[in-house]
């Protein structure tokens, strides 16, 4: 049941990246499209739309995340005791450090390369980035932006802290409660109103900290969707508690004007729209085979297998061909880039944690950021 669950989740981080690229297309070459498809026509304003979702596509990314985590976690078996989370928290490096310091080889040295160099590229911009600390310029909190320009960088210090939190977050809720409805309740109930706070103490003492808590509840929603996957009553609790998360902060985000409440909302409901979604194909599948579901599985698994290696080398690349303008034109090469970079990723992520599986002597690790 599980390496089934690995291929649906692969699809879904394919189908994520995918957006994420075409929103960054759109952001740097929405002019270029609208003289060549025309402003007013429908393929337009569909490709605009699609681009709409991009924040949306990096919520699903967290949701899935904490989702996979427990995957891996379950693979560990027992854990009780160090050893179990010294295992987890090495397999966590080895997965997210070689792609992570690739996107930093990669944006400095397009960045040095290109016509024009792009911002945040100092000495302590690097440091922030390889401390985990940087965020998005557009939110409170700000200490290091990503660097080199590199945008999509700042969910990875999301997930790394995370995935530290884990053991914390496990010894405090899971080894001290036995009743798995009530461990439900604290899980979601303690890391809602952690983000909640999160959120009202960066507003007064903004910090990355605290902006990595805001998002910090759906992040752990789909660890503990994860448990509960394919347990009735239990899943039942979940859907209650992100329905229950999803009402609060869309009534509060009509009071309250903050970004990182809007995200968390938008967070909460979509992670609620995805568990009743799952629910809903997994019924349909019972009653009959949707071969249909099968083919777009394979569609966008394929690309979902190098989703990581598109999402953290994408942007830079879109920076430096739209600063070096070509006589095919930005738009062209951007896409013709695009192509090949989403073309080769898989084997690309595939070859680079074989070499890291052999330095290890780990089994590779399942796509999970």
């Amino acid at each position: 049941m599980s390496s089934a669950r690995w291929i649906y989740l692969d699809a879904g981080r394919g189908l994520a990246a995918l957006v994420v690229v075409h929103h960054h297309l759109m952001v740097f070459f929405d002019h270029e499209m609208a003289a060549l498809i025309g402003d007013e026509s429908l393929l337009l304003r569909a490709f605009r739309g699609i681009s709409e979702w991009n924040v949306t596509a990096i919520l699903f990314f967290f949701f899935i995340s904490g989702w996979s985590i427990f995957l891996a976690v379950e693979r560990l078996g027992t854990l009780n005791g160090i050893g179990p989370w010294r295992l987890y928290l090495l397999q966590r490096a080895r997965r997210i450090l070689p792609m992570f310091l690739l996107s930093l080889l990669w944006a400095g040295g397009l960045s040095w390369a290109g016509e024009r160099n792009f911002n945040d590229t100092s000495f302590d911009v690097l440091v922030g980035n390889l401390l985990f600390l940087d965020t998005p310029a557009s939110l409170r909190g700000l200490w290091f932006p990503p660097f080199a320009g590199n945008g999509p960088l700042w969910t990875l210090s999301n997930e790394a802290w995370y995935y530290i939190s884990l053991p914390v977050f496990y010894w405090a809720v899971y080894s001290k409660i036995a009743n798995p409805l009530v461990r439900i309740d604290a899980a979601l109930l303690g890391s809602f109103v952690v983000g909640i706070a999160a959120i009202g103490v960066n507003a007064i003492l903004p910090n990355p900290f605290f902006l990595f808590a805001t998002l910090w509840p759906l992040w752990i929603a789909g660890y503990v969707y994860g448990t509960s996957f394919g347990q009735t009553p239990i899943e039942r609790r979940v859907i209650f508690w992100l329905g229950l998360m999803a009402l609060v902060t869309w009534s509060m985000a009509l009071e309250i004007r903050s970004d990182t409440l809007r995200i968390l909302s938008d967070g909460c409901i979509l992670a609620l729209c995805v568990v009743l979604l799952v629910k809903i194909v997994r019924w349909q599948t019972q009653l009959t085979r949707l071969h249909y579901i099968d083919g777009i599985v394979r569609l966008f698994g394929s690309v979902g297998r190098g989703s990581y290696t598109i999402y953290v080398l994408h942007y830079p690349l879109l920076l430096f061909l739209a600063s070096s303008r070509t006589e095919l034109g930005g738009l062209a090469t951007s896409l013709l880039g695009m192509g090949m970079l989403i073309a080769i990723a898989p084997h690309l992520e595939t070859r680079i944690y074989a070499h890291v599986n052999q330095w290890f002597a780990l089994d590779r690790p399942r796509a999970d950021a």
